[in-house]
């Protein structure tokens, strides 16, 4: 538990820029000897659950964790959510879903629900902007939860995805249209780099 407690926070402190990677965490200290391996930047949609589009790295991600043994099998595997978004004193936060709750995913008509545990976090530094007299502050919203390897194979093989993702502010459904081809790609790759 002190581990995911750890990819939780590398994920929340990392920045998770829109570029998609996947990187270890240091097993040295571990308890169990399992090495962590997290993705980070696999994000769902270009398009803004506020409307619009992403034009820059913010937006939601749902980014793979596997714990893997020392025998190379993955011991556990979660899926970890990641919104990146801000608040805004004239507009509020219209892309902050709150602290996440549970993804649901529609598999080809069936679902397959992952609750989470999760947080939301304010930035440090607020930015005002003179010429309109207001303020932004830089929000992420992290949540992770245990998947099992045949659910996540299921996401993976999928011939129609739609995500559902649940907060504690609001709720948000990716219709598969809404879905990049690159958010389904990376999830392959995961699942292959880790012979899931």
């Amino acid at each position: 538990m002190k581990r995911l407690a750890l990819a939780l926070s590398v994920l929340v402190l990392s920045g998770c820029g829109a570029d998609y990677t996947i990187k270890q965490l240091d097993a040295r200290f571990s308890e169990s000897g399992n090495a962590t391996d997290v993705a980070e930047g696999n994000r769902i949609s270009k398009k803004s659950m506020a409307g619009g589009t992403h034009i820059d790295s913010t937006g939601l991600q749902i980014n793979p964790v596997a714990e893997v043994g020392p025998d190379g099998r993955v011991a556990s595997l979660y899926l970890a959510l990641v919104n990146i978004t801000s608040r805004d004193t004239h507009m509020g936060a219209p892309n902050s879903i709150g602290t996440p709750r549970r993804i649901v995913f529609l598999i080809d008509g069936e679902q397959v629900a992952i609750n989470l545990r999760g947080e939301m976090r304010y930035a440090d530094v607020i930015h005002s902007n003179a010429q309109t007299r207001g303020a932004s502050v830089g929000i992420q919203e992290t949540g992770m939860g245990p998947i099992s390897v045949a659910d996540f194979a299921r996401i993976v093989n999928a011939e129609t995805l739609v995500v559902r993702v649940e907060g504690s502010r609001r709720s948000h459904t990716y219709e598969a249209g809404d879905i990049d081809a690159t958010f389904r790609e990376n999830l392959r790759k995961f699942a292959e780099q880790f012979a899931l």
